[in-house]
């Protein structure tokens, strides 16, 4: 299979000889027009396949040229700043074990309780040693209403 540069090659040949037929006086209708017709049909065939090769080399040059471009991307990690952050959804119902047994995190906790009850905690925050057991802090009621500690 014959690449672009070798069709563009092709091309400027019979570009050369179509010209060189027109500048020869000696050339004519009657004894050359067989010929000028080939060479007309095949530049013709040569274009029709080349058109679409370059438009697409030009499409992708495009894009590559907007890639390099400093101001059509986001700041990153090239500019000093980290990407955007990957937020993972669990089913805060998921591993259940891990959460009574200590190994989750208290932020992850947290996030279990807030996704898995529709919302923040109406109690309070829960904080220190106490995340893992849900116990509220000293102090707070356990109704959210107006009833006293």
């Amino acid at each position: 299979m014959a690449t672009l540069q070798d069709l563009l090659d092709e091309q400027a040949r019979i570009a050369a000889e179509l010209k060189r037929m027109e500048n020869d006086e000696s050339v004519t209708e009657e004894g050359d027009g067989d010929a000028r017709d080939t060479l007309v049909e095949r530049w013709q065939e040569l274009d029709a396949r080349t058109k679409p090769l370059i438009e697409r080399m030009e499409r992708v040059r495009g894009i590559t040229r907007q890639a390099e471009d400093p101001a059509s991307r986001e700041a990153g990690t090239d500019m000093g700043r980290s990407g955007p952050e990957f937020m993972a959804r669990h089913d805060p119902f998921e591993d259940l074990d891990a959460g009574r047994g200590g190994f989750v995190a208290s932020k992850d906790l947290l996030s279990r309780a807030e996704a898995g009850g529709g919302g923040p905690a109406k109690r309070g925050p829960v904080i220190g040693d106490r995340a893992g057991t849900g116990a509220p802090r000293r102090g707070w009621s356990r109704c959210h209403t107006s009833c006293d500690a």
